[in-house]
């Protein structure tokens, strides 16, 4: 009766680990959500995408742990389809790259005074 126990046991918590790594990142999925949305509010070429296929296709997304990688991956794959349908402007800057850019100083730019007779 006991090694029943200890067996079930052991069995459930193998399935709840292989759920958990089934799962796909949260953060990931919600960044994919939000980018679909802003695309299509706001894109130049909004009615010349897909949508379907697009949808489609992002679920094929497989995503890793690593939270920098599934941004890289959501970003490339809707860049690679805004410039499939001739978008060659959008761009996207991962998180860690806007704090980066946050962090930095800002350069002061040089200031200077009209003198006279064309002199400044």
């Amino acid at each position: 009766m006991k090694q029943f126990i200890i067996i079930t046991i052991a069995i459930l918590v193998a399935f709840k680990i292989q759920a958990q790594q089934r799962q796909p990142n949260k953060k990931a999925i919600a960044l994919k959500r939000e980018i679909f949305k802003i695309i299509k509010k706001y894109s130049l070429f909004n009615n010349v995408l897909n949508w379907k296929d697009i949808k489609t296709e992002s679920k094929s997304l497989s995503f890793t742990k690593d939270d920098f990688s599934n941004e890289q991956m959501i970003y490339d794959f809707y860049t690679k389809k805004l410039r499939e349908v001739g978008d060659k402007h959008s761009f996207f800057i991962s998180s860690k790259k806007i704090s980066e850019i946050s962090s930095t100083a800002v350069v002061e730019h040089p200031q200077g005074e009209y003198l006279a007779k064309g002199i400044g």
